[in-house]
């Protein structure tokens, strides 16, 4: 991912994605980059007016052969499982004998 490709991906962000508790448009000084590689980069976007914290990850990738697109089912689906977590990774992977 090159410099061009960041700043267009920024530019997406800052008209795209608002704040999910406020609903106010992030601005430059509110986006850092936290990683990039070669077809995705990771984003941290602080709210200016709330201080609410996201954290994206964008792909670029344009060779989606045998991957399922995320549905907003997937997407409600992850949040009550994480609303409902409590942490416990060492319960939630044991292989039942």
């Amino acid at each position: 991912m090159d410099y061009n490709d960041l700043k267009d991906l920024i530019r997406h962000l800052k008209s795209n994605v608002t704040c999910p508790v406020c609903g106010k448009h992030f601005m430059d000084k509110d986006v850092a980059i936290i990683a990039t590689m070669e077809t995705e980069a990771v984003f941290q976007l602080t709210c200016s007016k709330c201080d609410q914290l996201m954290v994206v990850n964008v792909s670029m990738a344009n060779n989606f052969d045998g991957v399922n697109a995320i549905t907003v089912n997937d997407v409600i689906d992850m949040h009550n499982f994480l609303e409902q977590f409590n942490g416990d990774f060492k319960n939630l992977f044991k292989s039942s004998k």
